[in-house]
């Protein structure tokens, strides 16, 4: 009995701790109701169901999501409710440590799948691992695998050597469920297949709801193929039981009213082991390890819930031999009414007090009662053998056990070895929460990009003021700063005192530096208990390594943290919006609205270095001349030719026509003189525009007169060559902020300066003849012309052109025509004293035209008629002098 009492006191302290499930053993056949229960039961002070927050933090805690509803099912227990979830995916073989994986998450919310296998070594087909789970499926619901023609199912006894094609029952078994009072489910499986497939995994619950999900199979030479089992050489022991599998896995797994129950190479098999994991999901590959045997009270064949319920608990694992010898912490003399508070848990206690009348409140009840009053744990001659498996060593998972055939009753048994007792070993450890950093650093470009509107030309001296919309704040618990913190002001520059003056410059640059940095701590702490080891040392240096390994997980999780925050930081910081002002505008131009105006808010992304255009609208104006005759007032028919010239700030004097300089003066339809604009962006427009390579500087010369009119010259009375501009008159404006957009009509009082006919210094002019100098100052614009170089005229003695500022007057060309009467005999024709000295006088004679004489100006016109004669002039002549001066030209437009 000393023996007894000292397992069953450490088999009452070892039934509340489990993986599968929390219950402790008691024959089915032997559940004590609390009418005939002695051990006290915790009393139940509230009368209330649990609702589905209590249900789900006591049982279904490990499901990917909480439960929306529950019933109660036939064992006298909540089975959860929720959405039901399914899905069809890899069966991963890699060993999965972490907590609640029973059932994979991710696959239960993807889509579709694909997966890439490798073909066997020397083979042309390839070994696909499958799993299949179901959430919350309704209860009777069933659920089907559709596989294509040609791919097989493989047997669970297939190891990488013998690969076994699975019988009609077995495969029915694995592409078929049902699903009667569960919560979850999940099964792998394998099937082979020589080429890319697709298989389906179909659920359909009674009140015809379907789901369906696909995963697509694509076989590849290079990929890694698939591992079975390989056999580990179990042989049969002499006259007795053989084990089924000399390896295998957990298979399937269901949650049937709170507990998991678990299927070995497809078969009912049960959990051994204190807190470790036990499911298809990562599963290593178990190994055979010894054989046991379990009491006839402690198996009913076709229970597999109670069964699990029976094995697990103390009184089970005492008949496995896998109980250790620790010392009781609680002697036999303990009251009674305090058992169940010392052996149980609290979910265990949970579960008594809102579900006495449940098969596990039951079976704890009765548990506690036989360890209370010393009753026998072997009390039968029959009984089961027992494969026990584990896996692999260092592996915190379920040490899992299979039931075999019964044992014939009376039957010694010597042939099954009984386990020695070992001495096991554990090690706790502790993972503190960790912390990860991280930072980056960005810039803010801006590059301006300033030039004219209209011309195009760039401009310098805009004075930009580019200030930033923040220069600091927090993204997901980081922070960052803007350095400078404000605004920075550029002006703009960079024309080259070359050709290309117009085309460079309008340049300015401002450069923000952003750095981001961001701290986290992981949100939890890990701890647990590595065993058991067969030394301190084994557990010490397991515990070790298991410890690193999750201060490695929390440095992983502290690390995406600072992942995700700077990953949010980017996509926050990508870009940056930035008030674009313009504060001083250059001499020549305006401000200006619109898209690319003088005030804009723009968009610079990060680690960018892109130009920011801004215009300026220029100055501009036109200029128009009306030719007209300086007499009768009339539009002068005949063409002048003019000259503009515009002054260049690179060659430091006025340039003509050709080059930079695009304009020319064109008459137009009515008559009149425009300067036409023949640059490439003007269109041929008559807009004469500011720039800063012009400074709005120009100069107009009339380089030839109309024909028959005097031309433009400084000094009339010492013309120069014609059609030439040197020693002309010229007519300098400059385009200023009062002159913008207004038209300047040029006339004569607009004389201002005079082009030279040498190079004396000062102003230069480029003439196209050569290089001279022109003057500036306030010039008169009057002209006055003798008309009678005789002297001896009967008429006017000289003719004055009075300026007019809004047009072009010309001066007509004047002739003269002098008669001389004379006496033949007269002395001066003949030799001195050979004649008298006679004169005539009072001879009068009209001078007629032989046809109508036009004015010059091709518009005015009268008969002229002048009369000759000393009493005709109206004055003394010379005798024999007979005068008369008058105009004489036959204007073009009229030939």
């Amino acid at each position: 009995m000393q023996y007894k009492l000292k397992h069953r006191l450490s088999a009452a302290l070892m039934a509340g701790a489990m993986c599968c499930t929390m219950i402790p053993a008691a024959s089915a056949d032997e559940i004590a109701t609390p009418e005939t229960a002695d051990t006290a039961v915790p009393e139940v002070t509230d009368s209330a169901a649990p609702d589905i927050s209590q249900i789900t933090e006591n049982l279904y805690n490990d499901l990917p999501d909480a439960p929306t509803g529950s019933y109660l099912g036939s064992m006298g227990l909540p089975v959860a409710t929720g959405e039901t979830k399914i899905s069809i995916s890899a069966w991963v073989s890699d060993l999965y440590d972490g907590a609640d994986a029973h059932i994979d998450a991710d696959a239960l919310n993807e889509d579709e799948t694909t997966i890439t296998i490798g073909k066997n070594l020397d083979a042309n087909y390839a070994i696909i691992p499958l799993l299949v789970q179901t959430e919350y499926p309704a209860n009777g619901a069933t659920a089907e695998v559709v596989l294509p023609e040609g791919v097989e199912v493989l047997s669970y006894a297939s190891t990488d050597a013998d690969l076994i094609p699975a019988g009609d029952a077995e495969q029915s078994k694995i592409l078929y469920q049902t699903y009667v009072e569960q919560s979850a489910a999940a099964t792998g499986f394998y099937v082979k297949a020589f080429s890319d497939f697709t298989a389906q995994f179909v659920y359909a619950s009674p009140d015809g709801t379907t789901l369906q999900k696909s995963i697509h199979v694509q076989l590849s030479d290079e990929a890694t193929p698939t591992q079975l089992y390989t056999d580990n050489g179990v042989a049969t022991l002499a006259a007795g039981p053989t084990p089924p599998y000399a390896t295998g896995k957990i298979t399937s797994i269901a949650k049937e009213g709170g507990t998991w129950l678990i299927w070995f190479n497809g078969q009912e098999a049960y959990c051994c082991s204190h807190g470790l994991n036990g499911q298809p999901n990562g599963c290593p590959t178990y190994a055979f390890d010894h054989v046991s045997r379990l009491e006839p009270g402690q198996y009913t064949p076709g229970n597999h819930y109670a069964n699990q319920i029976n094995i697990w608990g103390g009184l089970g694992q005492l008949s496995l031999d896998m109980l250790d010898s620790k010392p009781a912490v609680m002697s036999a003399d303990n009251e009674q009414t305090a058992l169940i508070s010392e052996i149980y848990d609290e979910t265990q206690q949970w579960i008594i007090a809102n579900y006495p009348d449940s098969y596990a409140a039951q079976t704890y009840v009765a548990a506690a009662e036989e360890l209370a009053n010393g009753t026998a744990v072997q009390s039968g001659e029959n009984g089961y053998y027992t494969y026990i498996y584990n896996p692999p060593a260092g592996y915190a998972w379920q040490i899992v056990a299979l039931v075999g055939e019964e044992i014939a009753g009376g039957t010694e048994i010597p042939d099954v070895p009984t386990a020695p007792e070992p001495q096991y070993y554990s090690a706790s450890w502790t993972a503190p929460a960790q912390s990860a950093s991280g930072s980056f650093d960005l810039t803010f470009t801006v590059n301006a990009d300033k030039y004219q509107l209209n011309t195009l030309e760039k401009v310098d001296g805009a004075v930009i003021t580019i200030t930033p919309s923040q220069t600091s704040g927090s993204v997901d618990g980081g922070s960052w700063k803007m350095t400078p913190a404000g605004a920075q002001t550029i002006t703009t520059s960079g024309h080259t005192q070359d050709d290309s003056f117009h085309l460079n410059g309008g340049d300015g640059s401002a450069t923000w530096a952003v750095h981001y940095e961001v701290s986290k701590t992981s949100t939890s702490t890990l701890s647990g208990q590595e065993g058991p080891f067969t030394s301190q040392a084994e557990a010490d240096a397991a515990a070790e390594a298991t410890k690193n390994a999750a201060i490695n997980q929390l440095k992983n999780e502290a690390q995406g943290m600072v992942d995700a925050a700077i990953a949010s930081a980017r996509a926050q910081l990508a870009n940056i919006t930035f008030s674009y002002d313009e504060i001083t505008i250059p001499h020549g131009f305006d401000t200006t609205p619109g898209a690319l105006g003088s005030h804009q808010t723009i968009t610079v992304p990060a680690n960018s270095s892109n130009d920011y255009q801004m215009q300026n609208d220029e100055w501009s104006v036109k200029v128009s001349i009306d030719k007209i005759d300086s007499e009768t007032k009339q539009q002068i028919c005949g063409d002048a030719e003019f000259a503009i010239f515009e002054w260049d700030t690179v060659l430091q004097r006025y340039i003509p026509t050709g080059g930079y300089n695009q304009y020319k003066v064109e008459r137009q339809a009515d008559g009149t003189y425009k300067v036409i604009n023949h640059s490439d962006y003007a269109g041929g427009s008559d807009n004469i525009y500011y720039t800063q390579r012009n400074e709005g500087r120009f100069v107009i010369v009339e380089r030839r007169a109309p024909s028959g009119y005097y031309g433009d010259w400084t000094d009339v009375t010492n013309p120069g060559t014609a059609g030439s501009v040197l020693g002309k008159r010229a007519y300098s404006f400059e385009i200023t902020k009062a002159l913008d957009g207004q038209t300047i009509w040029l006339g004569n009082a607009d004389y201002n300066a005079d082009i030279t006919t040498a190079n004396s210094g000062g102003t230069l002019i480029d003439t196209g003849e050569g290089i001279v100098t022109i003057s500036f100052d306030e010039r008169s614009g009057d002209k006055s012309y003798s008309t009678d170089p005789t002297g001896i005229a009967s008429n006017e003695k000289s003719y004055t052109m009075r300026a007019d500022s809004a047009t072009m007057q010309n001066d007509r060309v004047l002739g003269s025509i002098t008669l001389s009467k004379v006496d033949l005999d007269a002395a001066r024709y003949l030799v001195a004293g050979s004649n008298g000295d006679s004169t005539l006088e009072g001879a009068v004679y009209d001078l007629y035209a032989a046809e109508d004489i036009h004015h010059p100006d091709g518009v005015s016109g009268m008969p002229l008629l002048c009369s000759f004669g000393r009493m005709a002039a109206g004055r003394n002549l010379p005798r024999g002098i007979l005068p008369c001066t008058m105009s004489v030209l036959i204007h073009p437009c009229r030939l």
